[in-house]
């Protein structure tokens, strides 16, 4: 359901201006890949027969006459009055017959003879794409060479997160784990030579490591040669405003407000033209940011530079000056940024915005404790050290004098946080039992037997324990109650046990809204749960609370997937991987959010990104528990229809998931398992007792969607288009689409090619109302209706092993027909051999 990149948008209209007769400007800072996205469009004309000539620009030679052409292997030769005529004809000469284009990298360092001779060209048959820095110079520059033909402009765009994988996994020739896609991700903004430049550097110095075929990072990956990286980003700026672009570096994210208290306006718009700067919209704020955000870290890398520290007391000064003393100057000329930032801007700056507040919390936690010994403080401290990526050693010596300074009643909270410490993060529940059942606590107390209750509930692998209603208002019990019953399929007894807010200090982390939301989305509030979750995460991302940014960001991308809202999705998906935030005590979320991350991959056919996100889900070795779609196996059933392979093994993991859940009494997460496992293969057993479990569960969606397991496991057609409406009453449209498009398939296969017809439009009508969010699904999953009764002959004897003389002689027709029909057929059903077919009509 993933669409082109914003980079595939670009070359595309690239090569569709040059075909009309345009030229084309790319434009991007160093390290964005402008001459990458230049080379993808050449090979696109290339293939259509064109031919590519390439000149360049360079610093060191822009003032010498012709000088990029000499450079190029193309300097004009004889008299001065002659040599512009010349260069044209050598130009023209070196492009070859039929059309030609003209790539030129650096256009704006280009000199200026070359470039009367590149337009000279470009006015007579010759097409012209040049790439320059961004800022207004730079382009005026470049656009020497488009002399008086209409000019396309784009900037360079950065990589989404699935891009990112793809770009890792290919310079480190193996799998990467998402935190260290994450930050590289963060430093580099989505620019790919920043990404490579990171990499490298990072591998060069030991930074990175290699374990289990899986690359990871250890410790930071900034390395000090990518000083020289920066420099070349910064190279084009005047004292003025490197100084500008240090004092916001030191400020961090601010309100532009805020930002023209220290740097003067025209300075502000001169760095956002430069495309060092950007605003980003975040709905109810706009806020500057350093952009990208290597520059920032840079920049604010070595505290002891006098100039520095000089810069941060100014800024300081200026920051608490009351608002009315400010002198605001006047825009004059000036206008506003217009480059508002992407969500992956967002991502990137949210990203460093966590890990400097993660830094800096362990010491203001620290001198909270020091100041006031509580559990409060002393668990604040603790979750301060966790989020920071502390070592369990450091962690348990800081525990050990929590305890010691903490009065009876305090320390059972502590040692609860310890066992929480050994299960999720240690992944050691027998540990954490052990410290339950030995508690140094003068009497048992019910936080732990809640904390108990909590790692059976999500880390064991017994029964999931029984939810009694009504029970205490604690709000560890809460949560617990909450989530067995949202396992058990209660959803609006959970919904009744869930509802409130949590505590003001969440040490324990059970706030119980995330899980409200799911409860709120499973009885049929689908849209309701979208605004809830949204908002949430936006409270989480404002408090910089990044436990609660991962919790909130899984929550969402659950609700998006099942109300179909795949761009949204999408974009929101790979942000929040981009983030590389952590929730220690949820480990089911980030497993959760990786598993949906393989579904988005595969639907789009990126092999890379499918596997290396459901690879990791089954590395993090969580036992089966109630989180939807924290499934190792519907993340490799997932990878593995992005690798093609649509057969009953690609499922048979998912299925032995279903069974277990089942067992578990995890209804919940078995039937939303069993619903994607569906999909791929059936495994009819298991989609019985999934249908069996979900009757009786509550709200809307589980019982619509358990008999849609059902109905594809057992047909017959007209039961699938009625549980295609109840899915479509339900809020679900993407398994309103496939069981419409399942029930128009069996239709045809029976030879109804009028019920078929009505089931398409069925789903057709679904898609119309996503507004373009199902368009990719319903290509997918629908053609087979569209195929004629002859066709649907020719393909049933071809899937079943015949060849086309023998379907020929059949059928009573000539080879030559049989070979046409399939041709139609391998258009209509998006495949492309006898394989695909048998897979497509199984």
């Amino acid at each position: 359901m993933l669409g082109p990149s914003a980079r595939d948008v670009v070359v595309e209209g690239a090569v569709d201006a040059l075909c009309g007769g345009s030229a084309v400007l790319l434009t991007g800072l160093a390290g964005a890949g402008a001459w990458d996205l230049a080379e993808r469009a050449a090979a696109r004309l290339g293939d259509d027969g064109w031919h590519v000539v390439r000149l360049r620009g360079s610093i060191g030679v822009s003032g010498r006459a012709f000088a990029a052409l000499a450079l190029g292997g193309m300097s004009p030769r004889g008299a001065t009055a002659d040599a512009y005529a010349a260069g044209v004809a050598r130009l023209v000469d070196g492009a070859g017959p039929g059309r030609g284009v003209v790539l030129v990298r650096h256009a704006d360092l280009v000199d200026a003879d070359t470039a009367a001779v590149v337009a000279a060209a470009g006015a007579s048959r010759l097409g012209v794409l040049v790439t320059s820095s961004p800022g207004r110079a730079c382009r005026t520059a470049a656009l020497r060479s488009t002399g008086d033909l209409t000019v396309c402009s784009w900037e360079a765009a950065p990589l989404r997160f699935d891009e990112m994988q793809v770009l890792v996994h290919r310079e480190l020739a193996g799998r990467a784990d998402v935190d260290l896609v994450s930050r590289v991700y963060g430093l580099s903004g989505g620019l790919p030579g920043l990404a490579r430049a990171i990499l490298h550097g990072a591998r060069r110095d030991g930074r990175l490591v290699l374990q289990g075929g899986v690359w990871s990072a250890v410790g930071e990956v900034r390395s000090a040669e990518l000083v020289g990286t920066v420099d070349r980003l910064l190279a084009g700026l005047g004292g003025r405003e490197l100084r500008a672009l240090e004092t916001l570096a030191v400020l961090g994210p601010v309100e532009p407000v805020v930002a023209r208290r220290v740097v003067p306006w025209r300075t502000l718009v001169a760095l956002e033209d430069a495309g060092l700067l950007r605003v980003l919209d975040l709905g109810d704020r706009d806020e500057v940011v350093v952009t990208p955000p290597l520059v920032a870290e840079h920049l604010t890398a070595a505290p002891g530079r006098e100039r520095l520290v000089r810069t941060r007391r100014r800024v300081t000064r200026e920051v608490e000056r009351p608002a009315g003393q400010v002198a605001v100057a006047s825009r004059g000329g000036a206008q506003m940024p217009s480059e508002w930032g992407t969500s992956r801007d967002e991502a990137a700056v949210l990203g460093r915005r966590l890990r400097r507040s993660r830094a800096t919390r362990v010491d203001q936690r620290r001198d909270e404790w020091a100041a006031a010994p509580s559990t409060t403080s002393g668990l604040l401290w603790l979750n301060a050290l966790l989020e920071a990526g502390s070592g369990a050693a450091l962690l348990e010596a800081v525990e050990d004098e929590v305890i010691t300074h903490l009065d009876p009643d305090g320390v059972p909270v502590v040692e609860s946080w310890r066992a929480l410490r050994l299960a999720c993060v240690e992944r050691d529940p027998g540990a954490a039992r052990r410290v339950l059942v030995g508690s140094t606590a003068t009497e048992r107390t019910a936080v732990l037997d809640d904390t108990r209750r909590r790692i059976d509930l999500f880390l064991g692998t017994g029964p999931v324990p029984t939810a009694t209603t009504p029970g205490s208002d604690r709000p560890e019990d809460r949560y617990v109650r909450g989530w067995s019953l949202l396992a058990a399929g209660r959803v609006v007894d959970a919904a009744d046990v869930l509802s409130g807010e949590p505590t003001a200090h969440d040490p324990l982390r059970v706030d119980p809204r995330p899980a409200a939301v799911i409860a709120e989305l499973l009885d049929g509030r689908v849209e309701a749960a979208v605004q809830h979750a949204s908002r949430l995460l936006a409270e989480a991302r404002s408090a910089l609370d990044g436990a609660a940014v991962e919790s909130c960001a899984y929550v969402l991308a659950l609700c998006l997937a099942l109300a179909g809202r795949s761009r949204a999705l999408r974009e929101h998906l790979w942000a929040s991987l981009a983030v590389g935030a952590c929730a220690p005590f949820a480990p089911h979320a980030r497993a959760a959010l990786l598993t949906i991350g393989a579904s988005l991959a595969a639907n789009d056919g990126r092999t890379v990104p499918a596997r290396a996100m459901a690879d990791q889900v089954t590395a993090t070795a969580l036992p089966l528990g109630p989180v939807p779609l924290a499934s190792a196996g519907v993340a490799q059933a997932q990878a593995a229809v992005a690798a093609g392979d649509l057969g009953a093994a690609a499922a048979h993991g998912t299925w032995l998931e279903v069974d277990a859940l089942l067992d578990r009494g995890c209804v919940t997460a078995a039937v939303l398992a069993a619903s994607a496992a569906v999909d791929v293969a059936v495994d009819h057993p298991a989609a019985l007792r999934v249908a069996a479990a979900s009757a009786g569960a509550q709200g809307a969606v589980l019982p619509a969607l358990g008999r849609y397991v059902s109905a594809v496991a057992e047909g017959p057609a007209a039961r699938l288009a009625d549980v295609a409406d109840e899915l479509r009453g339900c809020g679900l449209p993407v398994h309103a689409v496939r069981a419409y498009a399942r029930a128009a398939h069996l239709a045809t296969l029976a030879g109804d090619a009028g019920s078929a017809g009505r089931y398409l439009a069925g789903a057709e009508d679904v898609a119309r109302g996503a507004r373009g969010d199902l368009d990719r699904l319903l290509a997918l999953v629908g053609p087979v209706a569209s195929l004629s009764a002859r066709e649907v002959e020719v393909a049933r004897r071809v899937a079943a092993g015949a060849q086309n003389r023998e379907v020929a002689a059949a059928l009573g027709v000539s080879v030559r027909t049989v070979d046409n029909h399939l041709y139609r057929i391998y258009r209509k059903l998006g495949v492309t051999d006898r394989e695909g077919l048998a897979r497509r009509l199984a």
